[in-house]
């Protein structure tokens, strides 16, 4: 039985190890490529939204204050931008 055991569990370790799937590193890649691809165009239309990109500046305005405002002793912090 133990042989059996034996025999069997180099079979199939032999063929996991011994025989790479090739077809599959070019589907990877494609599937990769899209999801790249289709996360860069969500990107892209977000950020070239004037909204979004005002909003993003009165981020960007309201913590260089507050890093200013922490610097110079903390006196004054800024309020947050209404959003």
């Amino acid at each position: 039985m133990k042989q059996f055991i034996k025999t069997m569990a180099s079979r199939v370790f032999g063929r996991l190890q011994g025989q790479p799937e090739a077809g599959m590193v070019a589907a990877e890649y494609a599937v990769g490529t899209v999801t790249v691809l289709s996360i860069l165009g969500i990107l892209w239309k977000i950020l070239s939204d004037p909204n979004f990109l005002e909003l993003l500046w009165q981020l960007i305005r309201w913590l260089i204050q507050l890093l200013i405002a922490g610097l110079s002793g903390g006196a004054g912090f800024p309020p947050p931008p209404a959003f």
